[in-house]
Formats: C-alpha cells, structure tokens, sequence
C-alpha cells in the first residue's frame, strides 16, 4: 500500500515532524518507518526534499525560535513543514528491498 501511494504521488508531504522524529529515536521498535523517513530524506526513494520551513511566532517583529520548548507550540501551533517532490522512479522490488534491508 506505501508503495503504490509514494510511486504515484508528485509530492509528499509532512506536515509535521512528531512521527518523523519519534520513529528515529525508535529503529528497533519501527523498522520499516524508520527506513522509510531515512531513504525519503536521503533521496533514494526518487524524492527530493525542496522545501523545509516553519512559522515562528513573533511579536513587534521579533521572532521566538521555540523549536525546544513544549510539544504542543512546535507540533499543533507552527509544525516545521517538509515537502519532497519527486524526481524519479524506483520499482517495488528496489522498494521493498530498501525498506526491509536498509540498503
């Protein structure tokens, strides 16, 4: 199913990094996720990342980085933003193969 969705969409998404980052701290417990978000940021799933960006909040035109404070600021209030547009294909086989072994 992951792979019929990322081999035909144009872009991807994410729309916040809570997943992203917990999966990270947790391989073990998440293994195909984690290669997942990995091969997605690395380019090897034909995705290239072409926008990375968040909204800090400010006021009388100071900004406050607040990336380390609560979870909810950071996730629900002005989540950082990653889109990856695709630049190639690979087939399921490639697919597979790099979500199970890493390579």
């Amino acid at each position: 199913m992951l792979y019929n969705a990322v081999s035909k969409a144009d872009y991807i998404v994410l729309s916040s990094n809570r997943a992203r980052l917990t999966i990270g701290q947790l391989p073990e417990k998440f293994p195909y996720m984690y290669q997942y978000y990995q091969h997605l940021d690395d380019g090897s799933l034909g995705y290239d990342l072409v926008y990375n960006g968040t909204s800090f909040p400010g006021l009388f035109g100071f900004e406050v980085n607040d990336t380390k404070a609560e979870e909810v600021f950071s996730v629900y209030d002005h989540p950082e933003v990653r889109i990856y547009q695709r630049i190639g294909n690979i087939s399921r086989d490639q697919f597979n193969q790099l979500l199970q072994d890493g390579n």
